[in-house]
């Protein structure tokens, strides 16, 4: 990580030595206006250092008086009664882990990664796994038998691998899906399960019976998850906003649905008659429903954030990266012009593996000019398309270690060609982003547009120099599609920096970095 930059890494003393007087001035403003445009620094950053990854899955003791929750670094998080029989938190791991399932007894668990690799802790004994085997799709998540002495790993093309005593039932593995499979249940008596999509569509196999689904409905967000009642004759899914769905003889309780979250919920444990449940949040926050007890959430620590893109990211990206460390988080650019999504794909795997982000955020505003986006002419359908594919492929990366992942909404431009390729690619990122969970679409664009239009000069900001005309400032570039307002900047490492302070790279900085700021 020896080439990442992060904004603010020396002494205002040091700046000045080394003449980078604008830099210093734009660190004075941006912390100046941060409170004015809301990007306050959440209440959990305050909170001791524990939790360092997201939280992936979740698993409830046999008397319902406890839980764990799993990141995605194996770290496991005990709560009320459920003991702690070790984890892989702190050890190297070939791929994230993805999920989890407890024992009968509460005495042990273990842990599923997207490879197929699993770890067994306290009485949880190792039946096999697909680690180190080639896998169509990753896996997504685990069903334990019913004494335990077996298991089923899920992938996201609904393929079912089947361990120990566990039967295999059959799977959708090889069969053409609405949406990825995201989890899957086991019937009571371990002869049957349930996969789930984040459609909301369920596949039912063995004796497990179909009691309808939210496949073909229309969706505020995608579901992450399920559970299955008790008896076996209904089950929950749930959603990343936190709704909740309740078919068979599954009862509603509550849920976190229309109301705010710090976080993405990513699953759900059910209570032992089936009267109660919690959903849990990427961020270990959990809502405890029916008769679950509120047990608590594991301490977090602040966000670690990753900007990808091109031009637009590179000019925006110095006033990103001192905005978030402004906020107590830690943030790293990588951008240049004229880059696509391709061309970061296995830079993110790399920064991934060894930054572990929390939040990552994609913004790239057309660019067809490198070598992997040869073939592809501007603005054709076979353009938009691989956009659309190298966006969902970066997600499914960045998805796998848990980081929730933004897509970027792009300005208009002063040429209606590129407005109207803008136009196309927000409506591409904001169906993507609906299609999957943690994800979200984050329209930044309008934060250097006047009433979703295409404009040279806005109000100053409170607090920022204002040099424009008659109490404005300018917020697009000569060529009418970037920040820098004389036009001059100079391109250091992942930033494209210029020669004057630039309202519209604070602007749209700010804009992106705000949902992450606010939780």
């Amino acid at each position: 990580m020896a080439h990442l930059r992060s904004g603010i890494t020396v002494a205002p003393s040091q700046r000045c030595q080394n003449g980078s007087v604008l830099k210093w001035g734009r660190l004075v403003v941006a912390v100046a206006v941060l409170g004015g445009l809301g990007a306050v620094v959440p209440a959990a950053l305050a909170v001791a250092a524990t939790l360092s990854h997201p939280v992936v899955g979740v698993a409830a003791t046999p008397d319902g008086k406890g839980y764990w929750e799993v990141a995605s670094d194996g770290g496991v998080f005990a709560l009320g009664d459920a003991p702690f029989e070790g984890s892989t938190g702190g050890d190297a791991l070939q791929a994230p882990v993805v999920g989890m399932a407890a024992t009968p007894d509460g005495n042990g668990y273990r842990e599923v990664a997207s490879d197929g690799g699993i770890f067994a802790f306290g009485n949880a004994a190792f039946e096999g796994s697909m680690g180190g085997r080639t896998l169509d799709a990753p896996v997504v998540g685990m069903a334990a038998t019913p004494d335990g002495r077996g298991y089923w790993e899920v992938a996201s093309d609904g393929g079912i691998f089947a361990f120990g005593n566990a039967a295999f039932e059959g799977s959708m593995g090889g069969r053409t899906l609405d949406a990825p499979v995201v989890g899957m249940a086991a019937t009571p008596d371990g002869r049957g399960y349930w996969e789930v999509a984040s459609d909301g569509g369920i596949f039912a196999f063995g004796d497990a019976a179909f009691e309808d689904s939210e496949g073909g409905q229309h969706l505020s967000a995608p579901v992450v998850g399920m559970a299955a009642t008790p008896d076996g004759r209904g089950y929950w899914e749930v959603a990343a906003d936190g709704g909740i769905f309740t078919f068979g003889d599954a009862t509603f309780e509550g849920s976190m649905g229309g109301q705010h979250l710090s976080a993405p919920v990513v699953g759900m444990a059910i209570t032992p008659h089936g009267q109660g449940y919690w959903e849990v949040a990427s961020d270990g926050n959990s809502t405890a429903f029916g008769d679950a007890m509120a047990l608590g959430s594991p301490p977090s620590v602040p966000p670690r954030v990753t900007l990808f893109g091109d031009s637009l990211a590179g000019e925006a990206g110095e006033d990103f990266s001192t905005l978030a460390q402004a906020a107590g988080a830690s943030a790293f650019v990588r951008a240049f012009p004229g880059t696509a999504p391709c061309d970061w794909i296995p830079q993110m795997s790399a920064d991934d593996a060894e930054f572990h982000p929390t939040d990552v955020v994609l913004l790239f505003d057309g660019g067809y000019f490198t070598q992997c986006m040869s073939g592809y002419a501007f603005g054709s359908p076979e353009y938009y398309a691989k956009y659309q594919t190298d966006i969902q492929a970066a997600i499914d990366l960045l998805r796998a270690d848990g980081a929730h992942v933004f897509l970027v909404g792009l300005p208009y431009d002063e040429s209606p060609t590129l407005s109207a390729n803008a136009a196309t690619l927000n409506q591409i990122y904001a169906s993507v982003a609906a299609a999957n969970a943690g994800v979200d679409y984050v329209d930044a664009g309008q934060s250097v547009m006047a009433y979703g239009s295409f404009t040279w000069t806005l109000p100053c900001l409170p607090g920022e120099p204002c040099t424009g005309p008659s109490g404005t400032d300018v917020v697009r570039a000569p060529d009418g599609v970037h920040f820098c307002p004389n036009g001059v900047s100079t391109q250091v490492d992942y930033f494209t920096e210029c020669s004057v302070y630039s309202s519209g790279a604070f602007r749209f900085a700010t804009a992106m970095l705000n949902p992450i700021l606010k939780g």
